[in-house]
């Protein structure tokens, strides 16, 4: 989960010094907020590329795939004009 801080007051140019004690942690919140949106983006970034990557791939196998049925369909063909062909020179005799 990430959390965002309020930081309106440091926009304008307040001082985290001027906030006493809290500062301290104040500041600790905004680095540790960075950190966490840093770590979304990039685990975001990470799962983009390898979606990128699969669906790539997933192409490549669909492409061959789509080659291999087409040899064996135009195959399947062949053979059966042949098979026409032989019957009707058969038949002339």
């Amino acid at each position: 989960m990430v959390r965002f801080l309020h930081t309106a007051d440091w926009q304008i140019g307040m001082k985290l010094a001027r906030i006493g004690d809290a500062g301290s942690r104040v500041r600790e919140e905004r680095f540790s907020a960075a950190r966490r949106a840093v770590a979304a983006a990039s685990e975001h970034g990470a799962r983009m590329t390898a979606m990128e990557s699969a669906s790539k791939n997933a192409g490549e196998v669909i492409g061959k795939l789509d080659i291999k049925y087409n040899r064996a369909r135009q195959a399947a063909i062949t053979t059966e004009l042949m098979e026409v062909v032989g019957g009707a020179e058969a038949l002339k005799g």
